[in-house]
């Protein structure tokens, strides 16, 4: 008699569990997120398009939901976790930029200049959102890494040219490291990041960018040519 008083009137919902789920939501590891009322044609692999009993027999099964997220990113957005296949910092420890060598620091600033050719312009969002969320590494100014020092000049085909800002400095002289970055790089990954197809080449394509978001320097050398004879 108790327990009607308590829990009257009672109800109990049954449906197949791949007919419940709409969402995956993140806590320590994925977690399908599991909705009773949910209408038919809503759930997760409707969304993706791959029926559960195929989904969860893939070797790779987180690869399809990333895709579908990713599909519905914003600028600045990156989805928290990456599937099996793609490459995560070496640990789960996070660290502060300052407590990086000399060496790590550049390794990062190289990548940001490939991978984040906005930087240029004094976009660094994405690629500080990359440096958390994919190296575990914290940079509370990330711009200095890139633009601190001060002005300074450039020897080229005999001539001197001054007042060059301090991140095109660093581009050359970090040009043979970024060489080396270009040159391993996937081709369709590359092309997510930048978020653009592959028009001839990446170096080519990377070449673009650049002198695209350097226009504003007032650069008096020919960048480009520059970029060209010596990446």
């Amino acid at each position: 008699m108790l327990f009607g008083k308590m829990y009257s009137p009672v109800e109990f919902k049954y449906r197949c569990y791949e007919d419940c789920l709409s969402e995956v939501v993140v806590t320590h590891s994925p977690r399908y997120l599991i909705d009773m009322n949910l209408d038919k044609g809503k759930t997760i692999f409707d969304k993706i398009s791959i029926p559960y009993d195929i989904l969860r027999k893939e070797q790779n099964p987180i690869k399809p939901i990333l895709n579908y997220y990713r599909s519905l990113l914003t600028e600045g957005q990156e989805v928290w976790w990456l599937d099996a296949e793609e490459e995560r910092g070496k640990s789960i420890i996070i660290k502060f930029w300052n407590s990086l060598s000399v060496r790590e620091k550049d390794n990062y600033v190289v990548k940001g200049f490939v991978l984040f050719p906005e930087v240029f312009k004094s976009d660094f969002n994405k690629f500080s959102l990359w440096l958390y969320e994919s190296e575990f590494i914290i940079c509370p100014n990330v711009r200095d890494q890139f633009t601190a020092g001060g002005r300074g000049e450039v020897n080229w085909n005999n001539k001197t040219y001054t007042d060059i800002p301090r991140i095109i400095l660093n581009l050359f002289d970090l040009a043979n490291e970024i060489q080396n970055e270009i040159n391993i790089l996937d081709r369709s990954e590359i092309s997510r990041i930048w978020g653009k197809d592959i028009i001839h080449d990446i170096k080519t394509d990377w070449i673009d960018l650049i002198c695209q978001y350097t226009v504003g320097m007032g650069l008096e050398f020919d960048l480009k040519n520059y970029l060209e004879e010596n990446i």
